[in-house]
């Protein structure tokens, strides 16, 4: 639907220079047909306006539609079938700017989890977000132009609309069929990241040729009044919060220290879809289209997470480890494990005992009279999920008297 919307709007584009060439055409050749400067600098004129203001307006329609394709997919505007995806609508992906990974087999979540401030691995999903920049782009490379935060060799945002401008120009423009005695070049983008813009510079050298004289055009420039530099960024941070620390909510991001900076026209929002969330994140300062920008960022769902269990009364406890409570007396214990959720999803909690005994449930807690015998030590297992996802187990010994 997306591009069949694009394909209208170029059509109607189209139609509009087509009825202002022929106009001009015709004007021209009721004019007498003499060799005469005048007529030909009028011709010159009529014919190069016309070329640079086609050639512009396609360049503007193709970089909004490299961006709204980005925008709307999450980053990528080709989305391959090895890159992890949703499936958005029948006809459109968006790709996972958080998906799931599997832990290696040497890094597990800390328990009690405790947040630090340097994490050797994002323990709630893996940041498949874009980098902005390439390291060959202007950005990069040009000291003139504001650096970028995250860069790329292959397959940054930059490179990307980059390629869709070079390879959609000529079919927009198509200049052989609208123009005559006219040749060209192929098309050569840059994408300039500004704080507040895009700048799209192409290279598009135009030949055409007016009572036997050739002319050229070349330069073409459309600055886009997106600042997608400042929305990758604040995209960027949301996503780090989100795959380091459990409690991240990701619609109240300015509660979060790093990010307030960004704060600034921003709104996020969140929807869960088929086992997913979408993340909508709309900046009122940036305009397509006449309309507000939002960038698209999926979510795959990810598992709740156990913190801790806390076990009372606390005063009757002796010894306490991570895995293992030793008690001086007889206890009636109330077990509470502490979880929480990525995503946010409402979280399901049970627990098994060695032995088979029934614990009694509130809300959030399990109660256990204990009544001395053997064995005297009680392997309980604690369970959480999100009714999405696999059970997430924690395992816990007691130690009676």
């Amino acid at each position: 639907m997306l591009h069949k919307k694009s394909q209208a709007t170029i059509f109607m584009i189209l139609g509009v220079v087509l009825v202002i060439i022929f106009g001009f055409l015709f004007y021209i050749s009721s004019l007498n047909q003499s060799d005469s400067p005048a007529l030909a600098t009028t011709q010159n004129l009529v014919k190069r306006n016309l070329l640079e203001s086609f050639v512009s307006k396609c360049l503007e329609r193709t970089a909004t539609d490299a961006l709204t394709i980005l925008s709307q997919q999450g980053g990528k505007i080709h989305i391959a079938d090895s890159d992890p995806s949703a499936q958005l609508t029948t006809t459109q992906k968006i790709l996972y700017g958080i998906s799931v990974e599997q832990l290696p087999s040497y890094v597990t979540v800390p328990y009690p989890f405790e947040l630090r401030q340097r994490l050797a691995y994002p323990y709630f999903g893996k940041d498949n977000l874009p980098a902005l920049c390439s390291t060959s782009g202007p950005n990069a490379i040009k000291p003139e132009y504001q650096a970028c935060l995250t860069y790329s060799a292959t397959g940054s945002i930059q490179e990307q609309l980059k390629q869709y401008v070079d390879q959609n120009m000529e079919s927009c423009t198509d200049l052989e069929t609208l123009f005559e005695d006219v040749q060209y070049q192929s098309p050569n983008t840059e994408v300039i990241m500004g704080e507040n813009n895009i700048i799209f510079s192409l290279s598009y050298p135009i030949n055409y040729t007016v009572s036997n004289q050739i002319y050229k055009i070349d330069k073409f420039i459309y600055t886009s009044k997106v600042r997608l530099k400042s929305i990758h960024e604040f995209t960027k941070s949301l996503i780090i919060n989100e795959v380091t620390n459990p409690d991240f909510a990701i619609s109240n991001p300015s509660a979060y220290q790093g990010l307030a900076k960004y704060m600034q026209g921003f709104i996020a929002d969140k929807n869960v879809k088929n086992g997913y969330s979408i993340i909508s994140i709309k900046d009122i300062n940036s305009i397509i289209d006449g309309h507000t920008f939002v960038f698209l960022l999926a979510i795959q769902n990810r598992e709740p997470i156990i913190k801790d269990i806390a076990v009372s009364p606390a005063h009757l406890i002796s010894t306490k480890t991570t895995t293992n409570i030793i008690f001086n007396q007889p206890v009636s214990l109330e077990i509470t494990p502490i979880v929480s959720d990525p995503d946010d999803d409402i979280i399901q909690t049970s627990i098994q005992e060695s032995l088979g005994t029934i614990f009694a449930k509130s809300v959030s807690s399990f109660f256990w009279q204990y009544t001395p015998y053997k064995p005297e030590q009680f392997k309980l297992s604690i369970y959480a999920t999100d009714t999405i996802s696999a059970p997430v187990q924690r395992d816990l010994t007691l130690s009676m008297p």
